[in-house]
């Protein structure tokens, strides 16, 4: 069986890039910016949570981070919402 692709490969693979300590470096400033975006820590195995990330590691590494959430608006706002009803139903739970 074959072994999982880790999140790195995924954005090597998607950046056609080998730089993988910058690589690295971009993927943690994603995944700050996509958690602060949202106000809550993201789980980046949910597969849309995932293409955020790759594309927002796109815009990191490209340079042009400053069209990262006008371009990706619509779909920021969609798991900002996702994620605020999880929370209000954890909460409605407990």
């Amino acid at each position: 069986m074959a072994e999982p692709i880790t999140l790195i490969e995924k954005v090597k693979e998607y950046l056609k890039s080998g730089e993988e300590a910058e690589l690295e470096r971009v993927i943690e400033r994603a995944k700050a910016k996509l958690s602060g975006l949202v106000g809550v820590e993201l789980n980046f195995d949910d597969l849309q949570v995932e293409q955020l990330l790759l594309d927002c590691c796109r815009y990191l590494y490209n340079n042009a981070s400053e069209y990262f959430e006008e371009n990706f608006g619509p779909e920021i706002l969609k798991l900002q919402l996702m994620k605020a009803v999880e929370v209000m139903q954890s909460e409605i739970e407990e």
